[in-house]
């Protein structure tokens, strides 16, 4: 890839007991999810990133940009690095209202190209909170509002440290689809710390595995623009703007498409296969864009423990799927097994 492409890490901090070494070349597309225990060095890694780790010792280079350079003595700050970060305990400044936290986030902007206003709380729902103190607000409405406040300052990368560890189940169910519509509707890359299964099924498209201070592996290499796959469908009905469903055999699902076509024309689904995960059960509705049946043709380990590559056999062809699950799921995935496949993102539409 070329450096205009990519978040180019190459550097150490040493700690009294703890080093973290990063030498790394991330793909400015998409989720990139940095996963490990606790103590591994992911968040200090997003610090580093975002300029507010100072100490390191080597480059951070975006887009060809230089951030950090300790030998050439560069370091740009972090309110010049257009990063919009969002903590754990999402950090509303709790003497604002709504619209006061949101415009602290929009006069950091520095008038760059990025999503505005309007667009912002339309896909975030953050309308009808505007007025409401912070105290007022439940543990998911807070993190959609820090979303939204880092979103309004236009940023050229988005830096996401567990936003959703804080939060009950049900926080999570309602913040989950929001963060994937965002994600989705303004197309900025971030990197995203998680421990959660669902969250790596729903939201990531590439995984680096951080252990003691360095990266020791990867997921979903082959997720990526290259790496499209393709499932015959009819088309449906509209379902919105930019939105239409389509049919699966005798199932429906959800898709993107950006022009118009008519009913009942027979049409190709593109997707990654980190757009899709299975079960054996049943779903929780609100992760799914759509699901179909299918059967297991064959498993292949993945690039951790935590990863499989499932085939499976289809009503509109075969596909593959990338599935995150710890080791002792692994015996579930049987070759032959009936399964239910949904979209966890939506898939586009091609003619």
């Amino acid at each position: 890839m070329k450096p205009e492409d990519l978040l180019e890490l190459d550097f150490r901090i040493e700690f009294p007991k703890f080093s973290l070494e990063i030498s790394e070349k991330i793909a400015l597309q998409g989720v990139t999810a940095l996963v490990g225990e606790s103590g591994a060095g992911k968040s200090t890694m997003l610090r580093v990133i975002a300029g507010i780790e100072r100490s390191g010792q080597g480059t951070v280079r975006f887009r060809g940009r230089t951030w950090m350079d300790s030998e050439a003595g560069v370091f740009v700050p972090a309110y010049k690095r257009a990063v919009g970060i969002v903590f754990q305990e999402g950090r509303l400044f709790s003497h604002l209202d709504v619209r006061g936290n949101l415009n602290y986030g929009f006069r950091r902007n520095a008038n760059r190209d990025g999503p505005n206003w309007d667009d912002v709380c339309q896909a975030l729902d953050l309308e009808p909170l505007i007025t409401r103190r912070v105290q007022k607000l439940s543990g998911g409405e807070q993190q959609r509002v820090a979303l939204g406040r880092a979103l309004v300052s236009a940023p050229s990368l988005l830096l996401l440290d567990e936003p959703l560890a804080s939060l009950d189940s049900d926080s999570k169910d309602e913040i989950i689809p929001y963060l994937r519509r965002v994600i989705l509707t303004f197309g900025i890359p971030a990197i995203y710390v998680t421990h959660s299964r669902e969250e790596l099924r729903t939201l990531v498209d590439n995984m680096l595995i951080v252990d003691k201070g360095r990266i020791v592996g990867r997921g979903s290499e082959m997720a990526g623009p290259g790496h499209r796959q393709l499932l015959k469908a009819v088309m449906g009905k509209p379902a919105g703007k930019g939105l239409a469903y389509c049919r699966i055999g005798d199932s429906k699902v959800l898709a993107r498409h950006e022009h118009d076509v008519t009913e009942g024309s027979a049409v190709m689904l593109a997707f990654l296969d980190t757009d899709m995960t299975i079960s054996t059960t049943h779903w929780p509705a609100t992760f799914s864009a759509g699901r179909f049946s299918g059967s297991i043709a064959a498993v292949e380990p993945g690039n951790s423990d935590c990863e499989a590559r499932v085939t499976a056999g289809t009503a509109g062809g075969q596909v593959r799927i990338a599935v995150y699950c710890v080791p002792e799921e692994r015996s579930e995935l049987i070759v032959g097994r009936d399964i239910e496949i949904a979209f966890v993102r939506p898939p586009h539409v091609m003619c």
